[in-house]
């Protein structure tokens, strides 16, 4: 079974939720998890789906639902029948499986189509004209169609390329499970979402007391960089921007977290101090990064030159110069593969004053997917965090790490 395209239809509270665990598992050695017949995504065992959910509302601070922006999209949410809600949200909790797949590999020119049709149904009203088949059993599907089993989360497609409508049938199932769940989540439990949206105004108004950076500043710098370091402007974007105190913030240092999405199949998310609004980190994840798998003896050959792209962005982009003591680069192998898990490679430069800076690639484009700096000790708890995971068999992807001569 192969990986879904996962351009995210969850809310993106939870989008930037899922990239604070991927800043955190590439700051060591490369996060990620394949099974050994298929790779699982959008997971939703039943205790994983609720927690996901939980961080979905209240992890970062917000119940916006980007699949609902559109006002077109948001009546068809809205409209979605209680009996139909009640099926999605009893297929996520009920699974066994680790979250959904495919029973092939998408080809290029599909996840290529996937991209600009999530787009047109996000912001162009392009649904599909039928609903997507169900199964009971896997002996049920055919050769020459499209075809979900909901027991195991499988989605069977034909041999030959999909089809729009059928691409679009997947992209509103993703849609309307991922609001169906949200809503469940709500109207269950009230009180978790109050006390975070209280602490998210307290934080606020903390900040506005002392002076801090407000919210407008905060986007306008955020905007800057997403022009230097990627060529992109707000223009059709979704923008959304929370105080954070519990996750790269703290109380004592809060941090602006500020996410540009386009129709939730590309995001660039900023943490900026939320008192000077110097950058603390970028996360990127978009179409650039999903385009087929990359080997590994591909990514060692080019591994000198993405240093020099790598060490290119310290410099230039963020103005970092010194010696550093020591070089690394890691990156992730799915069990049973040669290929390049996300085809990541990360980087840490390991400074003469203990700060460590930690940057991953995309290992074809060289685009910046994640930036972060870390003293010294942060960085020994992140790899202490990993081998914990690793001993408890939560991290079953093998990880490479070598250092630069």
């Amino acid at each position: 079974m192969y990986n879904l395209p996962e351009f995210p239809s969850t809310p993106d509270s939870f989008a930037k939720k899922v990239q604070q665990a991927v800043k955190e598992g590439m700051e060591g050695e490369n996060m990620g998890k394949r099974g050994n017949s298929k790779i699982v995504t959008n997971g939703w065992k039943k205790k994983a789906a609720a927690a996901a959910i939980t961080l979905t509302l209240i992890g970062a601070g917000g119940l916006t639902v980007y699949a609902v922006a559109n006002s077109a999209v948001k009546a068809r949410m809205e409209h979605m029948p209680q009996e139909e809600k009640t099926e999605l949200i009893d297929e996520a909790y009920a699974s066994g499986e680790e979250g959904s797949s495919y029973s092939r590999e998408l080809r290029d020119e599909e996840k290529e189509r996937f991209y600009e049709l999530r787009v047109k149904y996000q912001t162009e009203e392009t649904f599909p004209e039928g609903e997507l088949k169900r199964i009971e059993a896997k002996e049920d599907a055919g050769e020459d169609r499209l075809c979900y089993l909901p027991e195991t989360r499988e989605f069977f497609l034909p041999e030959r390329e999909l089809t729009d409508e059928e691409m679009l049938q997947i992209i509103d199932w993703q849609t309307k499970s991922s609001y169906a769940l949200t809503e469940d989540y709500e109207k269950n439990h009230p009180e978790e979402v109050t006390a975070r949206e209280e602490e998210k105004e307290k934080a606020k108004q903390t900040l506005e007391e002392a002076g801090g950076l407000d919210e407008n500043g905060a986007r306008e710098k955020a905007s800057q960089w997403l022009g230097a370091l990627y060529g992109k402007t707000e223009e059709n974007m979704e923008v959304s921007a929370y105080v954070d105190t519990n996750g790269t913030g703290t109380p004592e240092n809060p941090v602006y977290e500020i996410t540009f999405d386009i129709a939730g199949v590309e995001m660039y998310n900023f943490s900026l101090n939320a008192f000077d609004g110097e950058l603390c980190g970028v996360a990127y994840s978009g179409q650039e990064v999903q385009m087929g798998e990359m080997s590994v003896s591909d990514l060692e050959s080019k591994v000198d030159s993405l240093k020099e792209t790598a060490e290119k962005y310290l410099r230039d982009s963020f103005g970092i110069s010194g010696n550093y003591k020591e070089t690394y680069y890691s990156y992730s192998i799915g069990e049973g593969k040669d290929t390049v898990i996300m085809n990541m490679v990360t980087f840490q430069f390991m400074m003469e004053d203990d700060t460590v800076y930690i940057i991953t690639l995309d290992g074809k484009s060289g685009i910046l997917e994640l930036f972060k700096s870390r003293s010294m000790e942060e960085y020994q708890r992140s790899l202490e965090a990993d081998k914990e995971l690793r001993e408890k068999g939560v991290a079953t992807y093998e990880a490479v790490k070598k250092i630069i001569e």
